[in-house]
């Protein structure tokens, strides 16, 4: 009984880990300021142009030039448009571990069943290294003027390492036969 509880304890820690990972990968995931250049003039540059940029922003959906937000062209930028997708295989198997991990407290047949748990685990691992790998392929590519969007991301993945870390441990703490 005294290892149900300590798992419990151990997985309820998963659970808020996981849940403020999917958090802020979702936020990070869907705003548009994983690159932000903002711009100071001086007054007598102000007064002598007509148009002026005063700030960029850009996701990996969308991109605001002062303020006027429009579609990001993928052309020419393979590289963007891995990062899309592999950053929405990671939303999806973020949600799967999360779903799967609440699902395991709330409904006594998935706690019984270890197969749900390992998902679990396997799909919070696979979240956090699809996070590494669009990290490092957009840090690669980007390179200035990382924004607070990719760091929620990179967060959101470190969440969700930990989490699937935890898992393991858990499982082969208490669970394994």
């Amino acid at each position: 009984m005294a290892n149900r509880d300590r798992l419990l304890k151990c997985l309820k820690a998963c659970v808020m880990v996981e849940v403020v990972g999917l958090v802020l990968h979702t936020v990070g995931f869907a705003t548009p300021y994983w690159r932000a250049l903002h711009f100071r003039y001086s007054e007598d540059v102000v007064g002598s142009v007509d148009i002026l940029i005063q700030g960029f922003d850009e996701g990996l959906w969308r991109k605001c030039v002062n303020g006027i937000c429009s579609d990001v062209s993928v052309v020419g930028r393979d590289w963007l448009q891995a990062v899309r997708v592999i950053d929405s295989i990671a939303v999806i198997t973020s949600a799967i571990a999360t779903l799967l991990l609440t699902l395991y407290f709330l409904l006594p047949k998935i706690g019984e069943n270890r197969r749900a748990f390992l998902i679990s685990t396997v799909s919070s691992l696979v979240t956090g290294g699809a996070v590494m790998l669009v990290a490092i392929t957009y840090g690669a590519s980007v390179k200035v003027s990382i924004a607070w969007s990719f760091g929620f991301v990179v967060t959101g993945g470190v969440c969700f390492v930990i989490g699937g870390i935890l898992k393991l441990i858990a499982f082969y703490t208490f669970m394994a036969k």
